[in-house]
């Protein structure tokens, strides 16, 4: 088996594994449609493997090879790839899922939730939370990184399968809510993914995301050093207005957008920086790891956005 490609950096913290076609295949051409808007005609955005459609202004990553995600969400992946340890940052994870979830409290009530659907659940970390807290909901994750979905299933009891969700049969029951945590930036096929999901969500069902923002003024800023922009693992970059227009495109009238902080360890922000992809520093190594694991901080770039979608009953959102 080939090692797993490499990230640079990383996104909002959350459940960042895949789910809608395991195997990437996306031809390098300009006459690509956007997905967005239909457009034909891009242009290179910063650097050589993005396109910026002239139109709508929806970003993506044209690849002309074949990459297989199960090669790129293993165990490794969470273990030295991407992560120091994902695994022990779950409390640091989990109090950001925590905050979206008193957010989504908040907003539609306790019992408002009835059949939620997780694309991307990884290692159960936003189960585990959310069953405590909707406990008369029916909840199911899945996940294509099969060591994660194991995890979630055999050390905390959730109800997770490893499969990709475009073969996944259709729900005998509606779901009444659908999350998609830093998810819809990996997908090889996002149209497909959320096309599924309008069939099978009930009217007035809730689709959640979060995924990074192209026209945040810190992207715009650092261009293509933004550090969410790496292809082959992210490869659509949404702003508000595509993300918005994308899910209408759908049946989606959204409810809400917001740029919630986000919770980060302290000693996974120093690996990222001072160790993840550079030369070995004995040094810098024995230095992270005297940072106490639970230190952790509160982070708002303003880059990260969270909306809240409405499955509507015609497939224009309006």
């Amino acid at each position: 088996m080939e090692r797993p490609l490499k990230r640079t950096e990383l996104s909002a913290q959350g459940e960042l594994c895949v789910a809608g076609d395991s195997v990437l295949a996306r031809p390098k051409t300009n006459r690509m449609p956007c997905i967005v808007c239909g457009e034909y005609s891009h242009v290179s955005y910063h650097r050589s493997d993005l396109l910026k459609c002239v139109n709508c202004g929806f970003v993506f990553a044209p690849l002309d090879e074949t990459v297989d995600l199960r090669l790129i969400y293993t165990d490794a992946y969470f273990n030295g790839d991407e992560y120091m340890d994902y695994k022990n940052d779950s409390s640091v994870i989990e109090r950001n899922f925590l905050g979206r979830i008193r957010e989504i409290r908040k907003m539609f009530g306790e019992h408002a939730i009835a059949r939620a659907l997780e694309i991307g659940c990884a290692y159960g970390f936003f189960a585990r939370q959310f069953t405590a807290t909707f406990k008369r909901a029916r909840y199911y994750g899945i996940d294509i990184a099969k060591e994660a979905v194991t995890y979630a299933k055999m050390n905390l009891q959730q109800n997770c399968e490893n499969t990709d969700y475009l073969i996944l049969p259709p729900p005998q029951t509606p779901y009444s809510d659908v999350f998609l945590w830093d998810v819809i930036e990996h997908l090889p096929n996002p149209s497909g993914v959320i096309e599924k999901i309008s069939r099978e969500i009930a009217l007035g069902g809730r689709i959640h995301i979060t995924t990074g923002d192209i026209d945040s003024l810190v992207a715009r800023f650092q261009k293509a050093r933004w550090r969410l922009i790496h292809p082959p693992t992210h490869l659509s970059y949404f702003s508000a207005k595509t993300l918005t227009m994308f899910l209408r495109k759908h049946g989606f009238r959204v409810k809400s957008i917001s740029y919630p902080p986000v919770w980060r360890s302290v000693r996974q922000i120093f690996y990222s920086l001072f160790i993840l992809n550079k030369k070995d520093n004995i040094t810098l190594g024995k230095l992270h790891l005297w940072i106490p694991k639970h230190l952790c901080v509160p982070i708002n770039t303003f880059d990260i956005m969270y909306m809240v979608a409405e499955r509507t009953c015609d497939m224009d959102g309006e």
